[in-house]
């Protein structure tokens, strides 16, 4: 994650799970919504899902579930094991600053949508 850069305003960490249902749910809520389809294509906002589970296979199986438009990557149960995000529930949100400081800390869908709306 320390890598990805950030292309423009701010950096949208997902945290999934493939095998998870509310995963799928707001993965395609996520996908098919024209706020977050501008803000990525305008430059103003990155994306960064990271499968934070174990199965390296369910993870390639699921690989194209995700858009081409965004980065991917799995992080082997590091997150996880260290304690890095707190990581409450599957998915989870955080929204950071073009500077990697968190703006959106585990939030809801509606409030990254807010936040990129406002600024």
């Amino acid at each position: 994650m320390a890598q990805t850069a950030v292309k423009g305003q701010y950096l949208l960490l997902v945290f999934y799970d493939p095998d998870c249902p509310s995963c799928h749910k707001l993965l395609k809520e996520m996908i098919n919504d024209r706020t977050l389809e501008k803000a990525v294509s305008g430059g103003k906002l990155s994306i960064l899902a990271i499968y934070t589970e174990g199965d390296e296979d369910v993870w390639l199986r699921n690989l194209s579930e995700i858009p081409n438009t965004w980065a991917v990557g799995n992080d082997r149960m590091c997150i996880k094991d260290g304690a890095l995000y707190d990581l409450k529930t599957m998915p989870s949100l955080y929204l950071l600053d073009s500077n990697k400081q968190i703006v959106l800390k585990d939030a809801s869908f509606d409030q990254v949508r807010n936040q990129l709306n406002h600024k």
